[in-house]
C-alpha cells in the first residue's frame, strides 16, 4: 500500500509559483505592446492607402499604365504632399 503523503500531487513552491507568475505577466505586457504597435502600423497603412487613392483620383499622380511591377513603385514618389 502507498503511504497517504505520496498520493498528493506535487505542487510548485511559492518561489517557483511567483517566478512563473512574474514571467507570465511580463510576457502578457510584451504581447500587449506588440499588438498596440501593430494596430498603429495598420492605422498608418490605412492613412497611406487613403492618401494614395485620393492622389490618384484627383490626378496628383499618374497611374495610367502602371501595373503591379516595380515601375509602379517609382510613380508613388510623385505624390504631392502639399
Amino acid at each position: 500500500m502507498i503511504p497517504r503523503q505520496s498520493r498528493r500531487p506535487a505542487l510548485p513552491g511559492v518561489i517557483l509559483t511567483s517566478a512563473m507568475w512574474g514571467r507570465m505577466v511580463r510576457t502578457t505586457w510584451q504581447i500587449a505592446g506588440i499588438i498596440s504597435k501593430l494596430r498603429e502600423q495598420i492605422a498608418k497603412f490605412h492613412e497611406y492607402r487613403t492618401a494614395l487613392i485620393s492622389a490618384a483620383v484627383t490626378g496628383k499622380i499618374d497611374v495610367r499604365g502602371s501595373g503591379a511591377d516595380s515601375a509602379g513603385v517609382d510613380k508613388c514618389s510623385q505624390i504631392d504632399e502639399h
